[in-house]
């Protein structure tokens, strides 16, 4: 009896396409995904992305040349020429362009962080190699602005920067503690400034190898020194911003918020299989209703029910993890985008309903494919701890657009920009998401026709 009842179990179970991938393929999945995310930071695996720097250079010296040169080789960072250079050999393969111009000055590399074009900016100041070696202070600070949206930029460049200045000018420590010795012991003797003309020169050959471009660095070669150069850190967006420097928060409320909301726009989707099998649609087609809009109702009805569930996260965000919403700006800009981004899941509930035949099945699909366009979207983890390979894939969900653009809203907005110029800065993400819209709805129309010659 229990041998039978076993078979009869496993029967049901392969008969069950979704349970099986429930039960085998899913886990997997999610298992290959934050393994390919994170092993890389256990030095297996994918590597994670670059993080993309600008670099300027104000002194023009030999040392800062240099120090530039061993950040450009770094493999943890990356520069826009860099990164334009490997898209058009990803792509076609054609000649490498001419490199866009680096900032002329430190406007510039601020306003390159704050918009979000990159995650930090290093300005080398002027004196910089003069500073080097330096008897009575630490000179002139080397600065890092960087991106406070981002909680790793700051540290990650900061370290590149004390590590590659120590390869950079490996003799200037040199000097500045033969200066120590000779002020309080004595002047050298003759012998022993030929031993360290000697030593600076062999150390000045190895910098110039250190520097030539295509050798690398690991970075954490440096000694346990507190930096050979002063470095300070300057957040690209000032707290009186919008009333707050970017956070975490943002990302969470959105990125939360679009994922229960495909969730809730399947599960009320699912109310057209209920209504097809108590006959209740039927009695419906049969009436001068037609089925393009018994759809379209639906699909107003759930868009804004779902611009309300939207809504509600970022309201309750602001009233309990004091995130900067009520600025005239950013309200109607949320109330757009959230809108929009209900309206693409409403009709990607919709096509999830019209394709499913059954309650049940519905439920597992849409479980299977909300999971998996949440983690790729960026939902469950930030794209910015991704591998590059993966964090391009958010590029094919809408949710990952829609996460975007509220991230441009919170994290990259302009204080001093006008309602109508932050809605501009969203166009990319508001013409994609309405594009999905418009696909997903056709689908829907072509499915739902099974209900029609029924």
């Amino acid at each position: 009896m229990i041998k039978t009842l076993l078979e009869v179990g496993w029967i049901n179970l392969k008969r069950d396409r979704v349970a099986l991938i429930l039960s085998f393929a899913l886990p997997i999945a999610f298992f290959s995904f934050f393994a390919m995310v994170f092993a890389g930071r256990g030095g297996s695996g994918a590597r994670p992305a670059a993080m993309d720097v600008v670099l300027l250079d104000l002194d023009g010296s030999t040392e800062s040349g240099r120090l530039l040169t061993l950040l450009e080789n770094q493999e943890a960072l990356r520069t826009p020429s860099e990164k334009h250079r490997a898209r058009v050999a990803n792509s076609d393969g054609s000649e490498t362009p001419p490199q866009p111009e680096a900032p002329s000055n430190r406007d510039a590399a601020l306003e390159a962080v704050r918009s979000g074009a990159v995650r930090a900016a290093v300005i080398i100041p002027t004196g910089f190699a003069e500073s080097l070696t330096a008897f009575d202070d630490r000179g002139e600070p080397v600065e890092v602005i960087f991106d406070a949206a981002n909680p790793m930029a700051e540290h990650v460049v900061t370290g590149m920067v004390q590590a590659a200045s120590f390869q950079a000018a490996p003799t200037a420590q040199m000097k500045r503690g033969l200066r120590f010795l000779e002020a309080f012991g004595g002047p050298l003797t003759p012998v022993q400034k030929v031993a360290m003309n000697a030593a600076e020169t062999s150390l000045e050959s190895e910098a110039d190898a250190a520097a030539q471009p295509g050798s690398t660095s690991s970075g954490g070669d440096a000694p346990g020194f507190e930096g050979l150069v002063p470095v300070t850190s300057t957040p690209a967006r000032k707290a009186s911003e919008a009333n707050q420097q970017p956070s975490i928060i943002p990302y969470y409320a959105a990125g939360i918020a679009v994922m229960f909301l495909l969730f809730s726009m399947t599960g009320a989707a699912g109310g057209l299989l209920e209504a097809a099998e108590f006959g209740i649609l039927d009695r419906m087609l049969a009436s001068r209703v037609g089925m393009g809009r018994l759809l379209t109702g639906n699909w107003l009805f759930f868009t804004l029910m779902g611009a309300a569930q939207v809504m509600a996260m970022f309201i309750w965000a602001a009233f309990a993890f004091d995130l900067a919403l009520f600025v005239p700006q950013r309200i109607i800009s949320v109330i757009v985008l959230a809108t929009i981004t209900a309206a693409a899941a409403a009709a990607f509930g919709l096509v999830l309903a019209t394709l499913c035949r059954t309650r049940g099945q519905l439920s597992g699909i849409s479980t299977v494919t909300i999971i998996l366009l949440s983690a790729l979207g960026g939902s469950m983890v930030p794209r910015f701890v991704m591998p590059e390979s993966i964090a391009r894939l958010s590029k094919l969900t809408f949710n990952g657009w829609a996460l975007d653009g509220f991230l441009k809203i919170f994290w990259y907005d302009d204080p001093d920009a006008g309602i109508l110029r932050t809605l501009a800065s969203l166009l990319p993400e508001i013409g994609v998401l309405l594009g999905t819209t418009a696909v997903l709805l056709f689908l829907a129309r072509r499915f739902a026709r099974r209900w029609e010659t029924a």
